[in-house]
């Protein structure tokens, strides 16, 4: 399960990294 959950964690942070590329763009 933590496994999962650290997988959840990043995938948002990779999302919230290629959100903030598309703003500064």
């Amino acid at each position: 399960m933590s496994r999962c959950l650290e997988f959840q964690v990043s995938s948002g942070l990779c999302d919230f990294l290629l959100r903030l590329f598309w703003l500064v763009r």
